[in-house]
């Protein structure tokens, strides 16, 4: 399956926009097993996106797993959301010994993935067979607008 890359700035956008963009992609993925790569600096935003998109799954309060490197989230309606955070991994070794493959063949419908791209020559869209691969990029564009891109087409989000 193709990946697909979305853009956003989650630092300038009131709350409002931001559920409105996790609305969005729930409505996109929500029918498939998904993994969803989450990229940005520390503090850019990731984990307030993660936290709205996870009201849309009823899903418990998300917190970053950089200490635990893994949490587990399961709603009332039996929704699972795995949440991995690569912050502290250093090459792929490192995800062989943690058990990580192992973890990702288990997960459940939903997989979020931080830090991703600090392991260099993963191709992530042919190691995780049978799941869409999304990648969403926060990080800070201007103070009134911000960009979504979903494949080719783009939505602007404009601050009023």
């Amino acid at each position: 399956m193709a990946q697909r890359k979305l853009l956003f700035d989650c630092r300038n956008i009131p709350q409002d926009k931001i559920d409105f963009v996790a609305e969005t992609f729930q409505q996109l993925c929500s029918k498939e097993k998904i993994i969803l790569l989450m990229k940005g600096d520390v503090g850019a935003g990731k984990t307030t996106f993660l936290a709205a998109w996870s009201k849309k799954l009823n899903l418990p309060q998300v917190q970053s797993p950089t200490y635990a490197f893994h949490h587990q989230y399961t709603s009332p309606q039996n929704v699972q959301l795995d949440h991995f955070d690569l912050y502290r991994i250093k090459d792929e070794s490192d995800l062989d010994s943690i058990g990580f493959w192992d973890l990702l063949d288990s997960a459940g419908l939903q997989v979020v993935i931080e830090w991703f791209e600090k392991i260099e020559n993963i191709n992530w869209n042919t190691v995780v067979k049978g799941r869409r691969v999304y990648e969403i990029e926060i990080k800070s564009t201007d103070e009134s607008s911000s960009e979504f891109s979903n494949g080719r087409d783009y939505f602007l989000f404009s601050i009023e």
